[in-house]
């Protein structure tokens, strides 16, 4: 009889565990870094009507008014109590499959006064509401806009048909947003801010016989 010792097995190399790696951006391509998320077409059109510039829309609306204002003091309008109200519509399409739509109607109240002959100046309450409509990719996405503004203007104007306007406001602005998601449940949401503007405004009147 003999003895026989069984061979030992040979010990096994212990697996490397793997080199951890950092996760790729949400939304990032492989050499986007995350910079462009990707965005459903409902929510492009949320984006394309909150960047569409209502706010600054309504400010210069305002702001035709009390040019239109200050040009009738020059011709010889009587200053004093007044109020206007208009309404207009703007259409935008054709860029990168959006269009954009804007009907608004607005009123101001204001007070002027002439002084020291060639010197005006007054103060102007303006109430602007909205609706805008952005269709981008196959979604729509509406909204309404509502704007609130108290504003100053000073003009001078010579006799000879040069004038000088400043016109500064303070503005309340609100916007109210409403669309449907990709499975077709109705979303909504608002934003609200204040803001402010000024404006110069300088020429020359020449007089055609």
């Amino acid at each position: 009889m003999s003895n026989q010792t069984p061979d030992e097995p040979d010990p096994e190399e212990p697996d490397q565990p793997e080199v951890p790696v950092e996760p790729d951006e949400p939304g990032g391509g492989a050499e986007g870094g995350g910079e462009h998320p990707i965005l459903s077409p409902s929510a492009t059109a949320v984006l394309d009507l909150a960047g569409s510039g209502a706010q600054t829309s309504q400010f210069l609306y305002g702001l035709s008014d009390i040019r239109k204002r200050m040009g009738d003091i020059r011709q010889k309008a009587a200053d004093g109590l007044y109020a206007m109200a208009h309404g207009g519509k703007n259409r935008i399409s054709g860029c990168a499959s959006t269009s954009f739509k804007d009907e608004y109607g607005a009123l101001s109240i204001g007070f002027d006064r002439k002084f020291a002959s060639n010197w005006m100046a007054g103060a102007v309450f303006e109430a602007i509401e909205g609706d805008q409509t952005v269709r981008s990719n196959g979604y729509k996405a509406e909204g309404e806009s509502s704007t609130q503004a108290l504003k100053g203007y000073l003009s001078w104007f010579g006799e000879k048909g040069s004038y000088a306007d400043v016109v500064f406001g303070v503005s309340y602005f609100d916007q109210d947003i409403s669309t449907k998601m990709l499975d077709g449940r109705g979303v909504s949401g608002s934003f609200s801010g204040w803001g402010w503007g000024t404006s110069v405004e300088a020429g020359h009147q020449f007089l055609m016989d």
